[in-house]
Parts: structure tokens; sequence; C-alpha cells
């Protein structure tokens, strides 16, 4: 079984779990950590614990360019108030 190398913050459904170098990669955050944090070789990599989708559409931006605000108009100015 796979060991964390590294402290990491993995986010489950009950919140978020921390975790430490040494400890085990349990299966349901097997999926939602990278390489770079565990010890695991090829052999130890689960062949379900893939990314959700593959489909290269779920990394676009939703939004749509007439909601997003416009940082290229000038700044507001305030007037400075009467006494």
């Amino acid at each position: 079984m796979a060991k964390f190398t590294v402290h990491t913050a993995v986010h489950g459904e009950r919140g978020t779990v921390f975790f430490g170098p040494g400890d085990e990669v349990p299966q349901w955050a097997a999926s939602k950590v990278g390489a770079h944090v565990t010890d695991a070789d090829e052999s130890d990599v689960d062949e379900t614990a893939e990314t959700e989708t593959d489909d290269e559409s779920a990394t676009e931006p939703t939004t749509d360019s007439s909601e997003a605000p416009d940082f290229t108009a000038p700044k507001r100015t305030r007037t400075p108030r009467r006494k």
C-alpha cells in the first residue's frame, strides 16, 4: 500500500483530512492525490484511481464572457465629501 511522503490535506466527503509522512493512503484518497505526494510506484497504482473525467471540456471555463467583469474600464474616482 502506498504511503504519503509529505504533509498532505485531502478534501473528502466529511471535510478535510490531514495526513503526514508515513501515513497510508486510503483508497478513497488515492484518486484525489498525485504521485508527487506518495511513494507509490507503478505496481501500487490502482487502475480505478484515475481522474473523474477524461473529457477535456470539463476543464474549460463555463462563464460567458458577457458575465465577466470589465477590468479594462477606467478606475472609478471618489468625490471628496463636503463638510
